[in-house]
């Protein structure tokens, strides 16, 4: 990611939460790092959506995917890209329960796992103020 004039869209698939991991659900999406395919079946309330699906991003983060991970590859660069004179930014859009907060804010500020980020930025962006002359 690092071509900084252009538009980069990214996928992440949140964890499963408790209930779902709970739960006897199906999993009904599939992904590799470009694409991400919904399987829709005949017990969805749009059944007019039945079916395979397929969308393709710039990347795609699965489930397994680490807060660190989504902040090298989609965070670093755009503030790398601040430092050298570009506009940056990253917005997270979804459904609610999506995942949006989880990967923004975090589930715990001070939880080098589970920090979002915001947080991470804010961190790398004092290191890199810090360390310029």
């Amino acid at each position: 990611m690092a071509n900084r004039d252009s538009i980069k869209v990214v996928c992440r698939i949140r964890p499963e939460n408790e209930i779902e991991k709970k739960g006897a659900y199906r999993r009904c999406v599939e992904h590799d790092d470009k694409q991400i395919e919904i399987a829709v079946t005949a017990e969805s309330k749009v059944s007019d959506m039945n079916g395979n699906h397929k969308f393709s991003f710039d990347r795609v983060f699965g489930s397994e995917a680490t807060q660190a991970s989504v902040f090298q590859e989609v965070a670093v660069p755009t503030v790398d890209g601040v430092f050298n004179g570009y506009n940056g930014t990253i917005f997270a859009y979804g459904q609610t329960g999506s995942g949006k907060s989880f990967t923004m804010e975090g589930a715990g500020l001070y939880d080098e796992k589970l920090k979002g980020l915001i947080p991470r930025m804010f961190e790398y962006l004092f290191k890199k103020i810090g360390e310029a002359d």
